[in-house]
């Protein structure tokens, strides 16, 4: 149960008890070795079903800076060569994979040191938990990524592109440099992951609510395709880094732009860093030798 709540300039710090989001609706699927150790169920003031006693930091809708998701949509990636043997999975496991799964990378001005160590961390992050690698770019090196500090907003392209010459940005203002899990959400885009839901089969899963979304950010949740996503059978995750937050580019007057099907009034997507699900789809795409 929590034991502690203060608020911090717009943050609610507490010890909260929670669980990996999926399994509480698919039973015998808990995992009790990823920051997992289910206890029991218990239920907050915010409404939020919880599991497992950690201490853990969580935003709330109303303190939520929009840039943390407004530019996060990116076209999907164009398409690869038609030469590969087996075409679908080839298509979208492989194509889009950055090689031995080293990413080299650049730091562009403008970013302070507590900044630039904020970028490193999260790199190391995600490294600590896959086989990928993100190494400071060589001269000899041409596909690569670069970040560069934006003024407002964050974003990035989706995977490899083989043959850019050019770096592929990944952009980042204030609001997501004072977040890990913000930056490791570019990061994983980077490495090939969509989001969470943009998967093919979401609409088994959440209930999108187009009348309160913003016309002009609708595109953010139109549906991927099994042309080029995968899901590796693994199940939707509502608690992935990857996932946008239930009030995402809603109207004004209105509250949702989108629920859970199970449960209308769970929370969808959180900020503090990539899920287990979400390592899983990166470990399953670059695989440890």
């Amino acid at each position: 149960m929590p034991t502690k709540m203060r608020w911090k300039r717009g943050w609610r710090y507490y010890v909260e008890c929670y669980e990996n989001v999926l399994a509480m609706h698919v039973p015998g699927q808990l995992d009790t070795g990823y920051r997992l150790d289910v206890m029991r169920f218990s239920s907050l003031a915010l409404g939020v079903l919880l599991v497992t006693c950690v201490p853990v930091l969580r935003t709330t809708a109303s303190s939520m800076d929009r840039s943390y998701f407004e530019n996060h949509y990116v076209d999907p990636p164009p398409a690869p060569p038609k030469h590969t043997e087996d075409g679908r999975n080839a298509l979208r496991l492989e194509y889009y994979k950055w090689p031995n799964g080293v990413v080299p990378y650049i730091i562009s001005e403008g970013f302070s040191a507590q900044e630039q160590a904020a970028i490193l961390e999260a790199m190391n992050v995600l490294q600590q938990q896959t086989c990928v690698y993100f190494i400071p770019k060589t001269a000899d090196q041409r596909e690569h990524i670069r970040f560069v500090r934006s003024q407002w907003g964050c974003g990035s392209a989706i995977g490899f592109r083989r043959g850019q010459s050019e770096p592929l940005d990944v952009t980042l203002d204030t609001f997501c440099l004072e977040l890990s899990g913000a930056i490791q959400h570019e990061l994983l885009h980077v490495l090939g992951l969509f989001h969470e839901h943009t998967r093919p089969d979401r609409d088994e899963y959440v209930e999108v609510f187009w009348d309160n979304i913003e016309p002009e950010f609708q595109q953010n949740f139109v549906k991927g395709s099994w042309e080029y996503m995968e899901t590796f059978g693994l199940p939707y995750d509502y608690g992935s880094l990857m996932h946008y937050p239930s009030f995402a580019f809603a109207k004004a007057g209105t509250s949702v732009t989108m629920v859970s099907r199970w449960n209308s009034s769970y929370p969808l997507g959180q900020t503090d860093g990539a899920s287990f699900y979400d390592i899983q789809k990166v470990r399953y795409m670059y695989p440890c030798p």
